[in-house]
């Protein structure tokens, strides 16, 4: 489980995760450096060392270490679609358990950032006001081509034939993070291969209660990949 704030704010705690403990998963909320701590790839490198850790102790504490799945919302749907993609990308793997992947075998991403590089634009295009929170994590202005932090933290850059599985879920009406966003990362999702589904909550913003109606959903999209 990764938590959301737009980079700069949020916590581990709380977090839902009795729909999937009375399941017999085991969830792991996990915090990383926010925007006012260390900009871009901090926070990417802290989730892969996470997902390492978690590995690493995986006999300690009775994990499966071949079926991890992410889960988030906003940033937190950004990292752990960034986790699905990059498993194979060892740019961002710095630090300790190296020895260990930091790949995910399925992630659920409720209406995450996944192209920084066209936010600017998606956000023009859906009438929407713009924002500084993901230009102050990339350390650079996400509007600019100058902007090469831009593309280099983009997940739907990195899509390959062998990335995770994904369940996309997004509000019609999200104010912050245009439905587009997950609607072309979807589709670039299918066309190179990967298993993915897109829900979409045609009146929900940036989050609310109408996503916890799909925790029987997201439970099914986890017991099909991960309980093997």
């Amino acid at each position: 489980m990764i938590h959301g704030g737009g980079f700069k704010g949020g916590d581990k705690r709380p977090v839902r995760t009795s729909f999937l403990t009375d399941d017999c998963y085991a969830v792991a909320s996990i915090n990383y450096r926010l925007s006012d701590e260390a900009l871009f790839p901090a926070g990417n490198q802290d989730v892969k060392t996470a997902v390492r850790w978690l590995r690493a102790n995986a006999a300690k504490y009775n994990l499966d270490p071949d079926h991890f799945g992410a889960m988030g919302g906003s940033a937190g749907g950004y990292f752990s679609s960034f986790l699905g993609i990059t498993g194979d990308v060892k740019d961002f793997d710095v630090g300790d358990n190296l020895e260990y992947s930091s790949a995910v075998q399925a992630v659920v991403d409720e209406y995450g950032l996944v192209n920084v590089s066209s936010l600017a634009q998606d956000r023009i295009d859906a009438g929407q006001i713009s924002r500084d929170v993901e230009s102050v994590y990339m350390g650079c202005d996400i509007s600019s081509a100058s902007c090469t932090n831009a593309t280099k933290a983009s997940p739907s850059n990195y899509i390959t034939k062998g990335d995770a599985p994904f369940f996309i879920l997004h509000g019609g009406k999200d104010t912050q993070i245009p439905i587009k966003q997950s609607q072309d990362f979807y589709a670039k999702l299918l066309s190179t291969g990967v298993v993915a589904s897109l829900a979409t909550l045609p009146n929900a913003d940036h989050g609310g209660p109408g996503f916890d109606t799909y925790e029987p959903q997201i439970l099914e999209f986890f017991n099909k990949y991960l309980k093997k």
